[in-house]
């Protein structure tokens, strides 16, 4: 309690640091990230917000052609072939001043998964030189990907005293609405414990509609 006490003791004091214990009683220290931690979670945060540009891109592409009655398929790595094709196409319905716009934006999404990919060799790279990652990289179905991201948010494992409490710090527990003798278990709640902490761990890239 002492942290919470201010200047002198007196009872008013030893009251409010009490109170402000009580209600800090849920918050658990966090450990300090390494740089080596900083560097992979940059890295992650900076190819999410490309893959969402990227999503971004795709979905204005496909929004604007579906205006004139061109359908272009879901996925990613079709999208930009199918709309060049219509692009290309004097024939394909596009009107002459809208076609440069839209190949600028094949361009952007094309320069957008570059960066991307350069991204990955980083982490590739980065990898190569951590040995968590590579002792994680043995496990069966866990690739580069979320091997990385879980060493960058999570750290050293050992400080969650079950596999319980790291579900927990995920967000990958169920939502429950319990009463008396009932109790109900729904999805996982994607809330984690601490709030707004390693949801990289549970995201998936953004699907083009």
């Amino acid at each position: 309690m002492r942290p919470y006490v201010r200047r002198n003791k007196t009872d008013r004091n030893d009251t409010k640091g009490m109170l402000e214990v009580y209600r800090s009683e849920e918050i658990r220290p966090v450990p300090i990230k390494s740089v080596a931690q900083q560097t992979l979670a940059s890295l992650h945060r900076i190819r999410s917000g490309w893959l969402a540009e990227r999503t971004a891109r795709i979905n204005t592409l496909r929004g604007l052609l579906r205006e004139f009655g061109i359908l272009i398929p879901l996925g990613a790595h079709r999208a930009v072939p199918s709309a060049w094709a219509q692009i290309e196409d004097a024939e394909s319905g596009i009107p002459e001043p809208l076609r440069p716009a839209l190949a600028e934006i094949c361009s952007e999404i094309g320069d957008l998964e570059r960066r991307i990919k350069m991204i990955e060799h980083q982490l590739a790279a980065l990898a190569a030189q951590t040995p968590a990652v590579a002792q994680l990289m043995t496990i069966p179905g866990i690739g580069l990907l979320i091997v990385t991201a879980l060493v960058a948010f999570v750290g050293d494992i050992r400080r969650f005293p079950s596999g319980r409490h790291f579900a927990s710090y995920l967000g990958l527990t169920p939502r429950e609405s319990s009463s008396g003798l009932r109790r109900r278990l729904g999805s996982i709640s994607k809330v984690a414990d601490p709030p707004a902490k390693p949801g990289a761990l549970r995201r998936e890239p953004p699907k083009a509609a």
